[in-house]
């Protein structure tokens, strides 16, 4: 938290992302042949930000994802194993305000 107003980018730019062998991997599959993301900033004051409500079943995430940078669908049933949603919109001017991921892991268990 910080008593001072933050930028981030839109609320469309994350991923959710399973830990493969060869590391981290994309869920998520587009019809679209490049996705394409804008550069806007939105302020948020002090103790706001974003929230995501992402559809969730027994059988793992389902549906289609609506963003301005593509229509993302799930390419396939979620297996056991280390997942993680990373949002890539936080914005830092240490990084000359190129944006950064934020993540957060989860495990999906076969019970």
């Amino acid at each position: 938290m910080t008593d001072e107003q933050r930028e981030t980018g839109t609320k469309t730019k994350y991923d959710i992302q399973y830990q493969g062998k060869s590391g981290w991997h994309s869920i998520f599959g587009t019809k679209r042949e490049q996705v394409a993301y804008n550069d806007l900033a939105y302020r948020h004051k002090p103790g706001e930000g974003l929230t995501w409500n992402l559809p969730v079943t027994a059988d793992g995430l389902t549906g289609t994802f609506e963003n301005a940078a593509a229509n993302y669908h799930v390419c396939g049933p979620l297996e056991p194993g280390t997942y993680r949603f990373v949002y890539w919109g936080i914005m830092s001017e240490k990084l000359e305000n190129r944006g950064y991921g934020l993540g957060r892991s989860f495990t999906v268990s076969g019970e």
